[in-house]
């Protein structure tokens, strides 16, 4: 029982909050008691151990170069970001034209499709899809036979 309080002494000694009068009495129960003073011993060992983990001194240069290492990588990752939105707007234009071309080679092919000479079937029929269904059949004869078909 007496070490149980004796101890909570040896945790106040050792933080250097034991007043002189307490101190006097557990010096006098460490002298009677070997356990005591092992816990002394050990909780003494214990607080220079945690001291010298926080007593290190901290190199400003090294947290400085940390540092600088961070914001590089931040600006690769700006300088990417810029980098694929400028190929992204590169392929759309790029999407643009081709799309554009094809479109304009289509048109153009089929401007001529009724001009070529092997077509004349095709426009033959045209002309007979598209002529006014109020002619008689004489009149649609007479209309498709007078058709110039050389160009």
């Amino acid at each position: 029982m007496k070490c149980r309080k004796y101890r909570k002494l040896i945790s106040l000694y050792v933080d250097d909050e034991l007043s002189s009068v307490y101190e006097d009495e557990l010096f006098e129960h460490l002298c009677a008691c070997s356990s005591c003073k092992t816990a002394l011993k050990n909780e003494s060992m214990l607080k220079s151990y945690i001291k010298d983990s926080y007593s290190g001194t901290y190199n400003v240069d090294f947290s400085r170069s940390i540092m600088t290492k961070i914001e590089e990588k931040n600006n690769k990752k700006k300088m990417t970001f810029k980098t694929v939105q400028k190929t992204k707007i590169i392929a759309c234009a790029a999407l643009v034209v081709i799309f554009s071309s094809v479109i304009t080679i289509s048109s153009l092919s089929r401007f001529d499709y009724f001009a070529r000479k092997d077509n004349s079937d095709n426009l033959e029929k045209f002309v007979y899809e598209h002529m006014d269904k109020s002619f008689s059949e004489q009149q649609r004869t007479f209309e498709l036979t007078s058709v110039n078909f050389s160009k």
